[in-house]
Formats: C-alpha cells, sequence, structure tokens
C-alpha cells in the first residue's frame, strides 16, 4: 500500500507528495479518482506534469504540504488578506514573473486557495502601476512559458 505518490515535472524532476497533498489539486485529485486511485493504491506510477517544471512544481508543492491540514478551502466566500499568514507572506516573497508561472501553474492544477491569494497578490502588486510595468511583468511571464513549451515540444 503507497500513501505517496510520484509527480514528475516537465524537466524530469521527480517529486514525492502523498495524498493530503495530491488532493488539494482538484486537477490531480479528479484525475486520480477517475483511474480508480486513491491513497490505498499500489504500484502506482509516475504522474507526469507536462506544464510545470521542477522550480514551479517545487514551490507549489512546498504550499500545499504547509496546508496539508488546513480545513476545505470554501471558494464561496470572499478571500480576505488576513488569508496570507506570516509563513504565506515569505512564500510569496518572489519576484512577479514567478509569481505569475505560480498562478498560472495554481489554475492548471486547479488549487483554489492557492490561485486566489496569488491573484489577490498580484492585484495588489499592479495596482496602481505604470502599463508599462504591468505589461513587462506579463511578458516576462509570457517569454517564460513559450520558452517552456518550445523546450518540451
Amino acid at each position: 500500500m503507497s500513501e505517496e505518490f510520484e509527480l514528475v515535472s516537465n524537466d524530469g524532476v521527480a517529486f514525492k507528495a502523498d495524498w493530503l497533498v495530491v488532493k488539494q489539486s482538484n486537477t490531480l485529485k479528479t484525475m486520480l479518482e477517475s483511474f480508480g486511485i486513491d491513497k490505498n493504491s499500489e504500484n502506482l506510477e509516475s504522474i507526469p506534469l507536462p506544464k510545470l517544471n521542477s522550480k514551479v512544481l517545487g514551490k507549489i508543492l512546498q504550499y500545499c504540504k504547509h496546508h496539508r491540514n488546513d480545513p476545505p478551502y470554501d471558494e464561496t466566500k470572499p478571500f480576505l488578506p488576513d488569508f496570507i499568514t506570516n509563513w504565506d507572506a515569505e512564500f510569496f516573497n518572489v519576484d512577479t514573473t514567478f509569481l505569475i508561472l505560480l498562478a498560472e501553474a495554481a489554475n492548471y492544477l486547479d488549487i483554489k486557495s492557492l490561485s486566489d491569494a496569488l491573484s489577490y497578490i498580484l492585484i495588489s502588486i499592479m495596482k496602481g502601476r505604470s502599463k508599462d510595468f504591468v505589461l513587462r511583468a506579463l511578458n516576462a511571464a509570457s517569454n517564460n512559458i513559450f520558452k517552456r513549451q518550445s523546450e518540451a515540444i
């Protein structure tokens, strides 16, 4: 019986994650459940995540591991700044381009709590900034995404 899953990034780095971590992603949870796989499944092969590089996947898993025992996220309630703990503030203390990449990954993996937190943070960063700043940040993230997709091909 295995309670750990192996998630593999597009650059071939494998990460171990338990069920409490994996099920925070509605995408992964739905995929596994549709194949009849749960925390008690044996001989589970690696789960490839071709849209995520190891840096982004590692950071996402770090967030999910930290929040593994949180109560289920209620996306029907408005997101409040109080939801961001000191740990979260330190976690999100990265450059804007990387925050955008994390937001894309959180959306792809359908991790609502992380998506909402990143949306709030990115809006806070961009609010009141010049159009040029916003466009540069989005362009840098787009170039990174395009480069990653080209390397995957």
